[in-house]
């Protein structure tokens, strides 16, 4: 049987970067980075998205990921790689650890938050323990990464984010009187923190949109004026799959 804690040292040894950026932010790209303080993410924080979490999660986490960037999902066994590739995410550097034992969860996690930029975290455990949070604090922002709190205040965490986003559901698109599919979700995401975030910021968007991305509404957007997805999810090649870690012993 293969450790699961060794197994994400190993894949973080091999992601790992030569040195860390020397830049303390992470440029947002995208519709988020009107509302977000200064289009921007301050490397070393915590932030917790709820509401449509996942889909929120994803799209954030598309935003700042770019060029050889990697990222973790820790604790997401249920995220659909399709609508994770959708949001503009790169499969080929995507380290999926998709069920951790309580007891090496923590151990998982700061292994990660060495090698990548960012790591989605949904914790086996309704609480996480406050020595546990405290220590995974310090680590996030020594090394600089970003980590996202997946479902937060749901699961619950000792300390609130320093940045906090939730998407509020307001209206799918596409069905008419008893008829038609579901295409698009308008939302309503709120921001609001540290760090130029003091008063919540709020804005509509498409989540997701016709094409399964975060798109921004405009003012004189009607939730019936979308056309159907294209077709069905194509299938993953193996050169675009996600690097995964063993499952864990029974």
């Amino acid at each position: 049987m293969v450790d699961r804690v060794a197994a994400a040292l190993s894949l973080a040894d091999r992601v790992r970067p030569v040195s860390l950026a020397n830049e303390r932010v992470l440029d947002v790209s995208g519709p988020l980075a009107s509302l977000l303080p200064g289009g921007v993410l301050p490397r070393g924080i915590t932030v917790g998205v709820s509401g449509v979490a996942t889909s929120l999660a994803l799209a954030l986490t598309a935003s700042v990921a770019k060029g050889d960037s990697w990222v973790a999902v820790v604790g997401m066994g249920a995220l659909g790689l399709a609508a994770a590739e959708e949001s503009g995410l790169a499969l080929e550097r995507l380290l999926l650890v998709d069920s951790v034992p309580a007891g090496q969860w923590a151990s998982v996690v700061a292994a990660l938050v060495e090698a990548v930029q960012v790591v989605l975290v949904a914790p086996p455990v309704a609480a996480v323990p406050a020595g546990q949070a405290r220590r995974m604090a310090a680590r996030m922002r020594e090394q600089g990464a970003v980590l996202i709190q997946v479902a937060w205040p749901e699961r619950t965490w000792p300390q609130r984010p320093e940045l906090s986003l939730q998407a509020r559901p307001l209206a799918w698109s596409g069905i008419g009187a008893g008829h038609g599919h579901l295409r698009a979700r308008q939302v309503e995401i709120v921001v609001s923190g540290r760090h130029g975030a003091d008063r919540p910021r709020t804005a509509r968007f498409w989540l997701p949109d016709e094409h399964g991305r975060l798109a921004p509404v405009e003012p004189e957007a009607a939730v019936t004026s979308l056309s159907p997805f294209p077709g069905r999810p194509r299938p993953l090649s193996p050169s675009r799959a996600p690097a995964m870690l063993p499952p864990a012993p029974s």
